[in-house]
């Protein structure tokens, strides 16, 4: 039933057969070995172009009448498999689950059921895949990626991620393995050693693919640990934002505005309880910034909008930085680049925000995170990137974040890194 989204394969395999060593490989666990390339980066980017081909597939369906969506799902054209949730049900294909897909396929749009078909494949105990959790990785992703989102909803995704991040380690150091025997079959065979530098290179990539994918699963620890612990957000987990509710609030001009102000506040403290835990699912990052740059339109003079997409952005500069320590590339040190400017650019536009007067703990964490932004960009630039910044933008930079964290020593929290943004400073000539 299931319909397979192609991916792409990837080098690995060509610069093991150039070397004569990716041939007539003997079989283990009642399959033929096939070594891969496990680019991470490019992994993500496959299931980020799969969520976005069902996501368009889902909101073209909603979009259509009631009676048009009745005739194709009687001629089964009212959608690939995925889309329908059908690739979900044939992980666990049980009658509770056969019931969950039935209200699936007439509301494909609908996070909750999507969800529900994703708990019980998750909860019903087999022995899933690397593949398997890569569907499901996909459609939890899916389901939040349509138009609403809650903290409960996020915290299933990351119990997808952190067990395809897991199956993926598995398969990473499964090839490792594979390719070191291969290496030490080439160093007792004069024959091939002259390839024997393709497979080290090969060895060395898989090497730093791990350590990128165990960087990934330590942010999905940091998320699944602060959803235990609850963020000081005074709201109902399960309680969902969507955009279509953020929509309606901005076009409704019947409300009294009293009423209106509390909506207001009741959707940004959902807004704050999904961006505290959606930084950590780096698929979902443009789906959390579109609905955040609402609030950021709704109130525009208030510091807590930019911050939260500040945070945001600061995550995908971090997995960035990850990727990047692991798989070197133009492309990357592009993205690094980006993200840094995207969470500077809010984190500025957060301190602006809070002027010079600072009361609250929010106020302080803007501050304080908004000079560690800066002290980490200065180090990752010359230690990873080798590219120093412009001086005089680093200057002015460097002034700011100066002057943003003596606003929070008050918190207690900021003499460290109120030194280590001076030693920046004096390195660059700029204190004495």
């Amino acid at each position: 039933m299931a319909e397979k989204l192609k991916r792409k394969r990837l080098p690995t395999k060509r610069l093991l057969k150039e070397a004569g060593l990716g041939v007539d490989i003997p079989q283990s666990d009642d399959r033929r070995h096939q070594a891969e390339d496990l680019n991470i980066s490019e992994i993500l980017k496959d299931c980020e172009a799969d969520i976005e081909k069902i996501r368009v597939e889902i909101l073209s369906f909603k979009n259509q009448g009631l009676m048009k969506r009745a005739a194709n799902l009687l001629r089964k054209t009212g959608g690939s498999s995925a889309a329908l949730g059908e690739n979900l049900y044939d992980l666990h294909p049980t009658k509770v689950a056969e019931k969950v897909l039935k209200r699936l396929k007439s509301h494909p749009e609908d996070m909750t059921i999507r969800l529900e078909l994703v708990n019980l494949v998750k909860k019903s105990g087999r022995d899933l895949s690397y593949d398997n959790w890569r569907t499901m990785f996909v459609q939890a992703n899916v389901a939040c990626s349509v138009g609403a989102m809650s903290a409960q909803a996020l915290g299933v995704v990351l119990v997808a991620q952190e067990r395809f991040f897991s199956k993926l380690l598995d398969r990473c150091q499964e090839e490792l393995s594979w390719m070191e025997s291969k290496l030490s079959d080439a160093g007792s065979n004069p024959a091939y050693q002259s390839q024997v530098e393709q497979i080290r290179t090969a060895i060395s990539k898989t090497r730093g693919t791990i350590e990128v994918v165990k960087a990934f699963q330590k942010q999905t620890s940091r998320g699944l640990q602060g959803q235990r612990e609850k963020p000081g957000v005074n709201i109902d987990p399960t309680s969902i934002l969507s955009m279509e509710e953020i929509q309606n609030f901005i076009g409704d001009e019947t409300v009294d505005e009293n009423v209106k102000e509390e909506q207001k506040k009741e959707m940004l403290k959902k807004a704050r309880a999904i961006a505290f835990t959606v930084r950590y699912t780096p698929l979902l990052h443009k789906s959390a910034r579109k609905m955040l740059d609402i609030f950021v339109k709704m109130e525009p003079e208030k510091p807590m909008p930019y911050f939260l997409q500040a945070r945001v952005c600061m995550s995908a500069l971090n997995l960035s930085v990850s990727c990047y320590q692991g798989e070197r590339s133009k492309a990357l040190a592009k993205q690094i680049q980006t993200s840094f400017k995207d969470a500077y650019q809010f984190y500025s536009m957060a301190v602006n925000k809070v002027g010079t007067t600072t009361s609250s703990s929010t106020d302080f964490a803007i501050l304080l995170e908004f000079g560690n932004l800066v002290h980490y960009y200065y180090k990752i630039a010359i230690n990873v990137l080798g590219t120093k910044p412009p001086r005089e933008w680093l200057k002015t930079v460097f002034d700011k974040a100066q002057e943003a964290v003596r606003l929070a020593q008050e918190s207690g929290k900021a003499d460290a890194l109120l030194q280590d943004i001076q030693k920046d400073m004096i390195m660059e000539g700029f204190l004495q």
